[in-house]
């Protein structure tokens, strides 16, 4: 009876065991199960979010190459339009002779070179610079001349600058000495073929104009010009003015005073030295062998005016 009890009780045990094993089993499949689905909604989740992410920098991209391109095709424009102001800007430059203004049938000038004289109040002194200043305020035209003009420009032939002492040599005239100060002066006067009676009418207008001076070089002292002339326009061109010559005293003496307008400047056009006019030769050669000169310069946008005859 005892052996029966025992043998009941153990399969019972094992009954037992089976069935906690088996529900055991059953939760942990459960659970596993959830844990699973759980993580395959975090991962469809995280790569929707990665998908979204590389889609955003996808259109991010696309719209810097867009812009990209946006901005080489305005590159470009822009270099076309900068070429065609070039262009324009070449063809103006040919009607410009040392940054000054062609001459053209529509140009006023006066036709007689004269002397400004010293206004009697006092002017504020002009800063020399290497192309004169207008005022709008105070630029005035001229008459327009009643002689015929030529209906188109003159072509003009690029100039070379040249040195009045190299083309003339350093051939230094006997003349007894003068004191280079006095020799400059204002006062001094020497006719002009350009001028009545030695003297000039309207001169500078606006910083543009025809003027005259006179000036003595003192011995062993050079003229101190780099000039230029083409066989077209038959005038000397100023290039630049060198230090300790005559020109670079004229200068000084006027800068700061009344008459700083007549300081002779870079594009200042010489158009006369004493009684000769439009030859640059034979002016080159006066300013060579003659100590006392009467030179006349033409400034800015002014036409030439006639020869006078002989």
């Amino acid at each position: 009876m005892s052996w029966f009890i025992f043998c009941s009780s153990d399969a019972a045990c094992q009954a037992i065991r089976e069935l906690v094993l088996s529900e055991v089993e059953y939760k942990v499949q459960e659970k596993t199960d959830e844990m699973w689905s759980r993580g395959k909604q975090v991962v469809a989740q995280m790569k929707q979010r990665h998908q979204q992410t590389v889609q955003q920098h996808l259109d991010e991209i696309a719209s810097l190459q867009k812009s990209s391109q946006d901005l080489e095709e305005e590159n470009l424009r822009l270099k076309q339009i900068v070429q065609e102001l070039a262009t324009k800007l070449a063809a103006v430059g040919g009607n410009y002779l040392n940054g000054k203004k062609d001459f053209s049938p529509d140009s006023c000038a006066s036709t007689t070179a004269e002397e400004p004289e010293v206004t009697k109040h006092a002017e504020a002194p002009m800063p020399y610079t290497p192309r004169p200043r207008v005022d709008p305020d105070a630029m005035v035209l001229p008459e327009v001349p009643g002689f015929p003009l030529p209906t188109s420009p003159i072509p003009l032939s690029p100039a070379a600058p040249i040195s009045l002492a190299e083309s003339l040599g350093q051939v230094t005239p006997q003349r007894q000495p003068l004191s280079l100060v006095n020799s400059l002066t204002p006062t001094m006067e020497m006719p002009s073929p350009f001028t009545v009676n030695g003297r000039a009418g309207a001169g500078m207008i606006g910083g543009n104009g025809i003027y005259s001076f006179t000036l003595r070089k003192a011995d062993g002292a050079e003229l101190g010009l780099n000039v230029s002339h083409s066989t077209e326009e038959r005038v000397l061109c100023v290039e630049s003015i060198r230090p300790g010559g005559a020109v670079d005293s004229w200068n000084r003496q006027c800068l700061g005073g009344p008459v700083a307008e007549k300081a002779v400047r870079h594009g200042d056009r010489i158009i006369s030295v004493n009684h000769i006019c439009y030859d640059p030769n034979k002016m080159l050669q006066e300013c060579k062998e003659k100590q006392l000169l009467k030179l006349t310069i033409a400034r800015g946008n002014v036409s030439l005016p006639s020869a006078p005859t002989q």
